[in-house]
This record gives C-alpha cells, sequence and structure tokens, in this order.
C-alpha cells in the first residue's frame, strides 16, 4: 500500500486551486494535473501491512497545536531552468515545518528524516512545455489570493494507482490541539 502523511484543503480552496490550474495552464496534454490537493509532509512508499500499525501508534504520540497558513505564489521544482513540478507555496511556514520535523522524529526509527522540505501544494507534474519561457511568463503575471487555510488535524493516506490517476483515501486522521 502506497502512503502519506498529509494535510487536506477544504473544498473552496480545492476549487481556487482548480481555477488556478486551468488559468496558468492552458495546454493540460503537456502536463500531469494534481485532481485532489493536499499538502504532503512525508511520503512513506509502499508499505506492508504489518508496519501500518506502528506508524499509527508513532504519529499517534505527537502533540502540536492547530495553526493557519495562507496561500503564497506559485513555485517549480527542482527550479526555473528545469521544470518537473508546479507548486503553489504556503506562508507563513514555521507551524508547518515544525509539524513536519515532529512527524519526522516520530518515524525516525524506521524512515530517514527528509533532506530539504518546502512545504507546498502540487498544482501539475510536467511531462513537456512547448514554449517555456511563456509559460514561466505568464506564471510569474498570475496573482494567487492569500487565502487562509486552517489546520485542524494532519492524515495518515493512502494512494490507490488507477488508470484515472491517484485516489486517496484517510487511513487515520490526528486532531491538532485547539486550546
Amino acid at each position: 500500500m502506497r502512503i502519506f502523511i498529509a494535510i487536506t484543503l477544504p473544498e473552496n480552496i480545492k476549487y481556487y486551486l482548480k481555477e488556478i490550474q486551468n488559468t496558468l495552464i492552458k495546454e493540460p496534454k503537456g502536463f500531469s494535473l494534481a485532481k485532489d490537493y493536499h499538502l504532503t509532509f512525508k511520503f512513506l512508499g509502499n508499505i506492508d501491512e504489518e508496519q501500518i500499525n506502528p506508524i499509527k501508534k508513532a504519529l499517534s504520540t505527537i502533540k502540536s497545536k492547530s495553526f493557519t497558513f495562507s496561500l503564497d505564489k506559485i513555485g517549480f521544482f527542482p527550479g526555473h531552468k528545469m521544470l518537473r513540478v508546479v507548486w503553489l507555496g504556503i506562508q507563513p511556514e514555521t507551524d508547518v515545518l515544525e509539524l513536519q520535523s515532529l512527524i519526522d522524529q516520530s518515524l525516525i526509527k524506521s524512515f530517514p528524516k527528509e533532506k530539504k522540505f518546502k512545504p507546498h501544494i502540487t498544482l501539475a507534474r510536467v511531462k513537456f512545455l512547448k514554449n517555456k519561457e511563456e509559460f514561466l511568463q505568464n506564471a510569474s503575471k498570475l496573482s494567487v489570493k492569500n487565502l487562509e487555510v486552517g489546520v485542524k488535524d494532519f492524515r495518515l493516506m493512502k494512494s490507490t494507482l488507477t488508470k484515472q490517476g491517484a485516489v486517496y483515501g484517510d487511513l487515520e486522521v490526528y486532531p491538532l490541539d485547539t486550546s
């Protein structure tokens, strides 16, 4: 089973991210568009069933407060010269980075620490671009609304690959302290 740890996003934010995709990506055949949106803390990969309960137990020890972040600007991995992933950043990153660090610490015995974690929401994976300069120019002109996202939990999720793309489902939800 393919699993990862993430924050899911409310429907109004998902709808807005779809609008951004439609505005930015005029020729979708050159891209693999994200169909569901989330902020991934850690991709654990293909995990055997017997490993799930120890992962759930480790994640249940995390204590963190709920927080908010806002959508920020468009970015690219690995960078402007080589576009492989189009993503949307967030601000502030501090609380997300702290929670990601707690997740890493809780799983350190079984999974390596993330080397360079950059909080982001993937919009698309780039297959090919006819005109990279035009795409980058359009991306730089795109004004992103600083919509706020309240984070009250994080989730252990599974990813099932289908012909229509990945389908995501919750394995466990971990509430954050809202007091």
